[in-house]
């Protein structure tokens, strides 16, 4: 269960939990989780797969032993580092090998320019600069900069029950659609992921969405024991070398362009996803994220 804010935050930045809720919470402080999951600079990769894999969460701070936060890293960098993109050339200078990949730190693939609030940062400018930089989640801090807390896409979401406006799928949806197929490899849906920064990519075969392909389904895979299995020589390639339908989530959740949005709320709040296809006559025709349903509703409120 999520531990949630209102908590007065001592000066050494901890919440106080004793005091309850207090005159001078701030309404950020009543959104935010406190229980917050975070890897230190110095963590080995495989450290951080695993924590994003038992927790669920795509994005990690990235804290020193003070809690200071000093970057963020997300399931996209662990798809880059493993095959996407620029952070694959760490894995070439290794000789390609998976298990010195697996150890390397977080530092080194980490985002060092790391956006993030103070604690006492107005609701509205706080979504904003959510929707602004197409975050997910968004790290909060006291004035000496030590990580308090984290607010998500979900939790403002959580909140809009009675704010969702009554309009169709296709007046929000988005068209551009990047698929893989059945057959591609994990390390291709990598590449794809990446290069056009998208966390999830509908899996089609026969024009058919046959599930969906996420970078935390890479997360989970590599936090397993599955691709050491797969290990001969003991390269990078080997473990990735595995289809994307084995790894992918079957189950696809979908709408019409024609639903309401009020459908895509609760579809979304229900069973807990932030993507659906839009499917219209058993052909995908676009997608809605919980990033665009929530920028829909603060650009239309």
């Amino acid at each position: 269960m999520k531990k949630r804010g209102p908590y007065f935050l001592r000066s050494d930045g901890k919440p106080e939990f004793k005091s309850g809720i207090r005159q001078d919470a701030t309404p950020l402080m009543q959104i935010m989780r406190v229980d917050v999951v975070s890897v230190q600079p110095t963590s080995p990769i495989s450290a951080c797969v695993s924590l994003m894999a038992k927790s669920g969460f795509k994005r990690l701070p990235v804290v020193l032993a003070t809690k200071r936060l000093v970057g963020i890293i997300s399931a996209l960098d662990i798809a880059n580092f493993f095959g996407g993109g620029e952070y694959y050339k760490i894995v070439e200078r290794l000789g390609h090998s998976f298990y010195k990949a697996m150890e390397q730190p977080v530092e080194l693939i980490m985002s060092k320019d790391v956006i993030s609030v103070s604690y006492d940062a107005k609701i509205g400018e706080t979504v904003e600069l959510m929707i602004k930089h197409d975050l997910s989640l968004l790290p909060i801090t006291n004035k000496e900069g030590v990580l308090v807390g984290v607010v998500s896409v979900r939790d403002f979401l959580d909140k809009a029950e009675y704010s969702i406006p009554d309009v169709t799928v296709q007046e929000i949806m988005k068209s551009d659609v990047v698929t893989v197929s059945l057959n591609d490899s994990v390390r291709d849906a990598c590449v794809k992921a990446v290069n056009y920064r998208r966390h999830r990519l509908p899996v089609i075969f026969n024009s058919q969405v046959m599930g969906i392909f996420s970078t935390m389904d890479l997360v989970r895979y590599l936090a397993s024991s599955e691709p050491y299995k797969r290990l001969i020589t003991g390269t990078v390639d080997e473990a990735l070398n595995i289809r994307v339908a084995d790894v992918a989530t079957p189950e696809v959740i979908y709408v019409s362009p024609t639903d309401r949005l009020s459908k895509v709320y609760r579809i979304m709040c229900e069973r807990k996803v932030g993507y659906l296809p839009v499917i219209e006559n058993g052909k995908l025709v676009g997608y809605i994220s919980e990033k665009e349903l929530l920028r829909f509703i603060v650009e239309n409120f």
